[in-house]
């Protein structure tokens, strides 16, 4: 009679490298494995699952090109923290290979600005309005003082979009807004040393904290409009109506 299989081996019927990427996968989901947790070394998964070394291997840059774990090499293999998972660089790839037009991902930023103002409005502290203040203030002098300055005022509109998000309290809106934030960053580095494309984000964040601080939702639908129609100029600008990014 054969022996039983452990537990922990998946079903046969899919690959063994499948078999482990599934393993570690279903540890995670159940929160067995947690961030910063030591995954299993090679040959315990080998003797667990009862799949080859080479199988293992396979599986495990399988979960690292997701970013599901870090390999530190000659420590072992640790699930990553949330923070360092990301499924940008993908999803940006699937978008091209589909033809997703900049209409689409423009319209998209919209609903998803709109959206997050809104949650904003209701979750912001005192804390985050007075960051964003400063951030404004901060951006104000920059463009006033020093508006050849294109290092600084990147970093400052991608920290006023950090502490945006932030301010709405959930994180899936947190992750998907830094999502259409970085999937508009072309366009924007493309006009960086156009005048006016910091004159029209130091508009777009003064609409932006004027509908925060009043809890406007109509001023927070005409803040998202402005955004993207400053977007769409940029776009209008490309040399194709396709999404393209600069990897």
């Amino acid at each position: 009679m054969a022996t039983q299989r452990n537990q922990g081996t998946v079903a046969s019927g899919s690959s063994t490298v499948q078999q482990v990427v599934d393993f570690i996968e279903r540890k995670i989901r159940s929160q067995e494995f947690r961030s910063g947790d030591r995954v299993p070394t090679e040959s315990e998964l080998c003797a667990l699952l009862g799949v080859s070394r080479t199988s293992v291997s396979e599986a495990i840059k399988i979960l690292e090109s997701m970013t599901l774990v870090q390999v530190r090499r000659g420590d072992g293999t640790y699930i990553s923290n949330p923070k360092d998972i990301t499924f940008y660089t993908a999803w940006k790839f699937k978008m091209i290979l589909e033809g997703t037009t900049w209409r689409e991902v423009l319209e998209f930023r919209e609903q998803m600005e709109f959206n997050l103002l809104r949650c904003a409005i209701t979750h912001a502290t005192k804390e985050d309005m007075q960051q964003l203040r400063q951030n404004y203030l901060e951006t104000h002098h920059v463009c006033q003082y020093d508006p050849d300055n294109e290092e600084a005022l990147a970093r400052l509109d991608s920290a006023f979009n950090s502490l945006l998000a932030k301010a709405t309290k959930n994180h899936m809106l947190e992750e998907m807004y830094r999502f259409t934030f970085d999937i508009v960053t072309p366009l924007i580095l493309a006009d960086s040393e156009n005048k006016e494309a910091a004159d029209s984000t130091l508009i777009v964040h003064g609409l932006i904290l004027e509908a925060l601080e009043k809890r406007d939702l109509f001023l927070a639908a005409n803040a998202a409009h402005q955004g993207v129609d400053y977007w769409t100029k940029l776009a209008q600008k490309q040399t194709s109506d396709l999404f393209l990014f600069e990897p």
